[in-house]
């Protein structure tokens, strides 16, 4: 599995612990729903970050399901608690941001997200 992080990743204004735990869940996840030899992209474009699988997707009707607490797509649910999307919007929200997800059932997942950034200086 290739796991790439793009270099122009905005600075971040959270509480650190938060933020690792956030990107750990998300990633995690990728993790799980790719195949070897898939891949997971991690980077900034359009004023949100992203987390790119080439995994097994989401059916469009189990999109918004993912964010519920338990809530799995998972047949096999020894390993699957439906836990760490619920965790990962908790996050993002505690932050007054937002998080999304657009998927092709059978091909790819991304996750979006915003976070509040650390403001340049003006000179």
């Amino acid at each position: 599995m290739n796991i790439s992080i793009d270099d122009n990743l905005p600075e971040i204004v959270a509480n650190r612990n938060h933020i690792s735990k956030l990107f750990q869940l998300i990633i995690k996840n990728s993790i799980k729903f790719t195949n070897p030899g898939g891949s997971i992209k991690v980077g900034y474009k359009n004023d949100e970050f992203f987390i790119h699988d080439t995994g097994i997707g989401i059916k469009e009707n189990n999109i918004e399901k993912v964010f519920r607490i338990f809530y799995t797509t998972c047949e096999k649910k020894e390993n699957h608690i439906g836990t760490g999307l619920y965790i990962a919007k908790k996050i993002v929200e505690l932050y007054n941001c937002s998080i999304r997800i657009e998927s092709k059932s059978g091909d790819s997942t991304t996750v979006y997200f915003t976070l509040p950034l650390k403001q340049k200086a003006v000179k």
